[in-house]
């Protein structure tokens, strides 16, 4: 079930889950038959949905994308992302501490008979929770192999932040504005967030790939989610605008994937850049005593 927030003129919907907006209903048959004809009956191909039709944009959803995956798998050798540091705590032998061992009191190991928990790293880190988020939203020109450089920092930084012990959440969102008709429409703006995956959750690397990637996602279940509003839609379905991100905001440390980042180049500069907001280096000595 989606979520629904009005805010002057705009409208936001959050959907929970992929399958939330996948079961999705239109409640006008007019925007239900508008919908269906603008992408089953749209013969697009694989430069518009990533896979050869809307149809397949359904199958790939339920069964997997191998091929799109296989072909995201080659363009993550492409980008670069330097280490981050880890945040997990584990035990260590030091001078001092919570726990010491006699035995090596006793054998005169003074220096390394007490155990404390530290973390991995002398680095203070800037929090334990991050959300990714990832704008999908494009215009008609965008091809399916420029959007695919958007997953390809996403899934680059969700996995490099799992690997460092940080609980992550993955967001994929979008949004048009006048995509409804009228003159008394009720909104201007429309908003649509989908949590990919939640900090609890275990989700594959195949499946935030789909999400993050497959341009097909936006071009059928984004218009769907656009299309299910009272207002007569208009068939272009309006025009792709940035998101705006205060709906997002939830206390974790947001790094977010404009709908602009099209390219190589573009990936590798937010990857970097999502891995220097993710640590915050300090002394060492200030780190022990605050660690």
């Amino acid at each position: 079930m989606r979520q629904e927030l009005f805010s002057g003129r705009d409208l936001y919907h959050f959907y929970p889950s992929v399958t939330a907006l996948i079961e999705q209903e239109i409640p006008s048959e007019q925007n239900r038959e508008m919908w269906h004809r603008e992408t089953y009956g749209y013969s697009g191909g694989e430069s518009w949905y990533g896979v050869e039709s809307a149809k397949a944009v359904d199958e790939a959803l339920l069964r997997g994308w191998k091929d799109g995956t296989d072909r995201m798998r080659k363009s993550l050798d492409a980008v670069e992302l330097p280490r981050i540091p880890s945040i997990k705590r584990k035990r260590k032998w030091r001078d001092q501490g919570d726990d010491v061992c006699i035995h090596r009191v006793n054998s005169g190991r003074l220096t390394d008979a007490w155990r404390r928990t530290e973390r991995e790293t002398a680095l203070n880190t800037s929090g334990s929770h991050i959300t990714i988020a990832v704008d999908a939203g494009c215009n008609c020109g965008v091809t399916s192999d420029d959007a695919m450089w958007r997953g390809a920092a996403a899934v680059a930084i969700a996995d490099a932040a799992i690997m460092s012990g940080r609980s992550v959440r993955m967001i994929t969102c979008f949004s048009a504005k006048d995509a409804v008709l009228g003159a008394d429409k009720p909104f201007n703006n429309h908003y649509v967030a989908i949590e990919v995956k939640a900090y609890h959750q275990n989700v594959s690397v195949d499946v935030m790939m789909t999400m993050a990637s497959l341009v097909g996602f936006f071009r059928v279940h984004g218009f769907k989610a656009f299309a299910a509003v009272e207002s007569k839609i208009c068939p272009e379905f309006g025009k792709s605008i940035p998101f705006a991100r205060k709906y997002l905001k939830d206390g974790s440390q947001m790094i977010w994937i404009d709908k602009s980042n099209l390219s190589v180049d573009a990936a590798n500069r937010v990857i970097k850049d999502a891995a220097k907001a993710m640590v915050r280096r300090v002394d060492p000595e200030d780190y022990r005593r605050t660690g």
